[in-house]
């Protein structure tokens, strides 16, 4: 059993947004079974109306290079609302050595994901 397997805390909401189908439907289900509630979104436009229209989660997993608005413009333009530019942000980049300092994330974590950090890091942010 993997040692994140602790059930997450019921209730807390977890926004994946990731474009690529099969890596956003896979933690999606593995933080679903874990316990948590799982929103997603397949770019930053479309996580930025859920936000704006009231998806309230505790943590945000985010993923840099998407159509539509990428992993920075999202991030950016979430310094318009303070209440949700201090959602915690954790950054999934296939970029081997991304700049991301200015989108002040919780953590940075490479593709492909590896389970047991993306959980460690989620259960360390609700």
């Amino acid at each position: 059993m993997p040692k994140w397997h602790n059930a997450g805390p019921m209730g807390c909401r977890v926004l994946i947004i990731e474009d690529d189908v099969e890596l956003r439907s896979m933690m999606d289900a593995i933080l679903a079974n874990d316990g948590f509630e799982p929103l997603t979104a397949s770019n930053g436009r479309d996580a930025l109306q859920a936000l704006q229209g009231g998806a309230d989660p505790q943590v945000i997993i985010l993923d840099l290079m998407m159509p539509v608005m990428d992993g920075w413009q999202f991030r950016r333009a979430l310094r318009h609302y303070p209440r949700l530019w201090g959602i915690p942000t954790v950054i999934v980049s296939a970029l081997s050595n991304p700049n991301v300092s200015e989108l002040q994330p919780a953590a940075v974590l490479c593709k492909p994901v590896n389970v047991d950090e993306l959980m460690h890091v989620v259960h360390m942010c609700c």
